[in-house]
């Protein structure tokens, strides 16, 4: 969410692209991907079996906990102001997909969206 969050600053506006969030949860997928060639064990972790949710429900989830729980507002808060930190780690685990060979054409879509990063197609 880091990466998309990096196109508005703002996650009221991110929470209103749709597309965005829907691209970014599909990121979140291709992650595991790069989490299960470095040899995490993946079925350890409830964050994971709820990411394989369909779309149409993870997405309100999200929406959801991110507006009306006070948790995730400071959570969030802080994250707008961490971009920089947040898009740095993004193109890390991004680059070490590439190093994998595992394909993430929607961390590549994220990956358009980071200033000064754009990736040749």
């Amino acid at each position: 969410m880091g990466a998309a969050l990096a196109k508005y600053r703002d996650i009221n506006r991110l929470l209103n692209d749709k597309r965005l969030v829907k691209v970014s949860f599909k990121a979140m997928r291709e992650c595991y991907k790069i989490c299960e060639k470095r040899g995490v064990g993946l079925k350890k972790y409830d964050e994971v079996k709820m990411m394989s949710l369909p779309l149409f429900l993870l997405c309100p989830m999200f929406r959801l906990n991110i507006t009306k729980n006070p948790v995730m507002q400071r959570y969030t808060a802080h994250a707008v102001d961490s971009t920089d930190e947040m898009t740095q780690n993004f193109k890390d685990i991004f680059e070490t997909g590439c190093l994998f060979g595992i394909d993430m054409p929607n961390m590549r879509l994220l990956m358009e969206l980071i200033p000064s990063y754009g990736i040749q197609k």
